[in-house]
């Protein structure tokens, strides 16, 4: 059944690509220019639904590089609302990650992209799980800034609900910089932020190096050992940085998690261990012992076969 899935989705998607691409850029960016205006949402120019529909139809058929431009666009508008000392850290921070990402893995703005909104779900194992299994240790760039990225918008959004404290006591000068440094501290002491980092680019390479080890049922292995590590981490570095947290959100967001990685697995990598073939053959210089693992596919109906 899931071979017969599979083959029908490859079907629909190379009819109707373009479309699809389309739809999964526009939910995608959807979704990241709400998460800003959830965390930040001083413009309320920018908080307009139809107006987040808009910007994410225009993003659908253009790069996904494009979605983090407006989507740092967006954060910097509504960090302008907020006041000066916002503008200007939201303005350092966005552009080193920019500068940074752009000059080192522009391919990734998948990556960058869906860190976020993981994030925003509670669900983060699915990231570092998803791109193990599909990807690589590049896409750790694109994670890395797409966290960071998140927990500099929250900490911006945490200072603006703070900031209507009476600080009339200080003058401009001196309250523009009380707000950089507060800023600046909330988000270089973010332990949240240092070890969900840690926690995905740790299980990422995990789960690269294990689905690429010439066993048997490398991706499940793969999928069962990064999750195990997860937890550990998680659980662990949480306790010891004294981040609060509750079990049942991230045994909720974890179990999600896996059942997408394993969906995809099945989706993208079925293979049949029960008719592995051992080849022997040699030429000049070497000697060559070659494993082949054929892949699983649906058995073709008699009709099929009159085609």
């Amino acid at each position: 059944m899931l071979l017969e899935l599979r083959d029908t989705l490859k079907e629909i998607y190379m009819k109707y690509d373009t479309w699809l691409d389309a739809i999964g850029k526009f939910v995608l960016a959807f979704l990241s220019f709400q998460i800003v205006n959830m965390q930040l949402g001083q413009m309320q120019m920018l908080n307009n639904l139809l107006l987040v529909m808009v910007l994410s139809l225009a993003c659908s058929f253009l790069p996904l590089n494009t979605v983090i431009l407006v989507m740092a666009g967006i954060a910097l508008v509504h960090s302008y609302a907020i006041g000066i000392p916002a503008l200007a850290v939201a303005a350092g921070v966005l552009m080193m990650v920019l500068l940074l990402y752009f000059g080192v893995a522009p391919e990734q703005a998948l990556a960058f992209l869906l860190t976020p909104v993981a994030l925003e779900f509670q669900s983060m194992l699915a990231i570092p799980l998803i791109f193990g299994l599909l990807c690589g240790p590049k896409a750790g760039v694109g994670i890395l800034f797409g966290n960071i990225s998140f927990f500099t918008l929250e900490e911006i959004g945490s200072y603006a609900l703070t900031n209507q404290a009476d600080q009339s006591g200080l003058s401009e000068g001196e309250l523009l910089l009380k707000g950089i440094q507060d800023l600046l501290r909330g988000i270089l002491g973010n332990s949240e932020m240092i070890l969900s980092a840690i926690v995905m680019i740790a299980v990422l390479f995990i789960v690269y190096a294990v689905r690429r080890l010439a066993i048997k049922y490398a991706w499940q292995m793969a999928i069962g050992i990064g999750t195990v590590i997860y937890l550990i981490l998680e659980i662990f570095g949480k306790m010891t940085f004294q981040v609060g947290f509750s079990y049942l959100p991230l045994l909720f967001g974890t179990v999600v998690s896996v059942l997408l990685a394993v969906v995809l697995q099945g989706l993208c990598f079925q293979l049949d261990y029960r008719r592995v073939e051992s080849l022997q053959f040699e030429d000049d210089d070497y000697y060559y012992y070659v494993k082949a693992v054929p892949k699983r596919k649906r058995e073709r109906t008699v009709e099929e076969w009159k085609r």
